[in-house]
């Protein structure tokens, strides 16, 4: 979003700040509980569909988990391994560096 403005405009400090100051205020008001809430109730899956044990189920409990662990813990990094890059989709709202080993 800001790859112009940083690397070829006038004022590239300024536009970084600026970025920096409304990520930390959505940070600030983001409803973390209520945000967890909603993704368990969106990715609910019912027992009788086969995907319920399946890597959708795994992936869902790996996202959740990491979220509790990064809250609770109040952690300044963490390391989540996984097969699945489904664990960092943007929709989840995590705001992590994904690595791939591949």
């Amino acid at each position: 979003m800001l790859s112009g403005e940083t690397a070829i405009g006038e004022f590239p400090v300024e536009s970084v700040q600026t970025m920096s100051r409304i990520a930390q205020r959505a940070d600030e008001a983001f409803d973390y509980e209520r945000w967890a809430e909603r993704v368990a109730q969106l990715r609910q899956i019912p027992e009788d569909e086969p995907s319920s044990t399946g890597s959708e189920g795994i992936t869902d409990a790996m996202t959740l988990a990491t979220w509790r662990a990064a809250n609770e813990l109040d952690l300044a990094a963490l390391l989540c391994i996984s097969g699945s890059v489904l664990l960092f989709d943007p929709w989840l709202g995590f705001d992590l560096t994904y690595q791939s080993w591949e």
